[in-house]
């Protein structure tokens, strides 16, 4: 029932479907078009909460205090180098300082909480380079520095479908206890 042509080289059209599929799979993967998880990822964290946590992590170890200023500073320009990599694909850590606040001028997102940036930037120059000994203001001031940029600059949140949907039913039933 079959013509000869299908049943004596039926081998090598398996063989052939198998490479063309091959080559469409291993195109979508090369691509990005499509990912293969062979293990179940966990789900990252977005780039402020991680950023956050690194701060109150810095915070707490207290390194100014025990005079560590330039590792203090070398840290917290690495959480921020770090966000600004995750957040807007800024390839921070291999800038300088004047080249990331340049690249921060041409990003819209970032160009008004700038301002943060340069600060802790300046600081964290002379204290890594020039070798100053900051203040102690100044080091708590270049963390919240660090910490309003990034509360600045982070993605706002949408509000979840079921999230509106609860507040327009808890409206409507105001509504009509006003009514009454």
């Amino acid at each position: 029932w079959m013509p000869d042509w299908i049943t004596e080289y039926w081998v090598w059209y398996l063989i052939g479907l198998l490479i063309i599929a091959g080559g469409i799979c291993g195109y979508l993967i090369f691509t990005k078009k499509m990912t293969v998880a062979i293990l179940p990822q966990k789900k990252r964290l977005p780039p402020d909460q991680i950023a956050f946590s690194r701060l109150n992590e810095l915070k707490e170890a207290q390194l100014w205090e025990k005079g560590q200023e330039k590792e203090y500073y070398t840290r917290l320009i690495d959480i921020l180098r770090e966000y600004l990599q995750e957040r807007f694909g800024i390839n921070a850590m291999e800038m300088t300082s004047s080249q990331i606040l340049k690249a921060l001028r041409s990003n819209e997102e970032t160009r008004m909480p700038k301002k943060y940036m340069e600060r802790v930037v300046e600081i964290a120059d002379y204290v890594k380079f020039a070798k100053v000994r900051p203040m102690p203001d100044d080091n708590v001031r270049s963390w919240q520095d660090a910490l309003q940029f990034v509360e600045d600059t982070k993605p706002v949140q949408e509000p979840e479908p079921a999230d509106v949907q609860e507040a327009q039913a808890e409206l409507e039933s105001l509504k009509g206890k006003d009514k009454r």
